[in-house]
């Protein structure tokens, strides 16, 4: 990875700012509980989420057992660069403002497993040698929660096995079909899901998101709000790709691109 390339990256976020915040089913507010769900999902597709990565606490992985260690989700936009939410990578203490951010040698990272606990000959296990959080990371309003993680040894690409996602650089319309995918709950209070999931999702007008009567103005400029009116659906602390129905010679695919990453919700799918 050249110097260039990182240099670029770190302006395109800093420039760019991924945020995102999911709405619960009638958009009433309630208490912000940090957990990583995936609500009213469906098992993911494995050829459409290559670049997922798990982002895992290699003391719990070493103790427990395989799988037991993941946090967060990722996703692989070069060979060796991960990015991921700014608040999984912190430990607080007394509070948000009082935090330090992790060594990189506390984390692993697993990419091309389906099933989190099961390690596939396709499996590839990474150690993370450097982590560059947003210098604005607001823990308060979660503003620029990102973050990048730096590999210490590359990823072999293998299509529809290991492959990278491109990061957005266009507007995202209102109304835009998204998918968030990750090892989430798949119901509130329940356990961590084992096999990869997703949810369909779309970009909802943040001005309904901002009403009095759901978040009061919350939401800042650079954040997105995606979900679901209707209910049911919902995510957490995973990446979120727009979906791209692409016709090549008749035939149609589906190209994603990486939009935001999860970083706020209040009651996911409580009322």
């Amino acid at each position: 990875m050249t110097t260039k390339l990182i240099r670029t990256i770190l302006l395109f976020l800093l420039s760019v700012s991924f945020h995102g915040i999911v709405i619960s089913n009638q958009l009433k507010r309630h208490y912000y509980k940090s957990e990583p769900r995936i609500v009213g999902g469906f098992p993911a597709n494995r050829n459409q989420t290559t670049f997922v990565a798990s982002l895992r606490l290699t003391i719990e992985e070493d103790f427990f057992e395989f799988g037991a260690g993941h946090k967060c989700g990722a996703s692989l936009i070069t060979e060796n660069i991960l990015i991921t939410a700014a608040h999984c990578l912190f430990v607080y203490y007394n509070g948000p403002f009082d935090k330090e951010l992790r060594d990189p040698c506390e984390w692993t990272v697993v990419l091309g497993a389906y099933n989190r606990y099961t390690k596939e000959e396709t499996t590839v296990v990474r150690s993370i040698q450097g982590i560059t959080a947003h210098v604005d990371y607001d823990d308060y309003t979660f503003e620029n929660d990102i973050a990048l993680l730096f590999l210490n040894e590359s990823v072999p690409l293998s299509l529809g096995v290991i492959e990278t996602v491109s990061l957005n650089d266009q507007a995202v319309e209102l109304n835009t079909s998204c998918q968030a995918n990750g090892w989430g709950r798949v119901e509130y209070g329940g356990i961590l899901a084992d096999d990869l999931q997703s949810v369909n999702i779309s970009v909802i007008d943040i001005d309904i998101c901002n009403s009095t009567d759901s978040y009061g103005g919350e939401l800042f400029d650079g954040m997105l709000c995606v979900g679901d009116l209707e209910g049911g659906k919902d995510s957490c602390q995973e990446e979120i790709q727009t979906t791209t129905p692409d016709d090549d010679n008749g035939s149609i695919s589906i190209t994603f691109s990486l939009i935001l990453i999860i970083t706020l919700v209040f009651g996911l799918s409580l009322v």
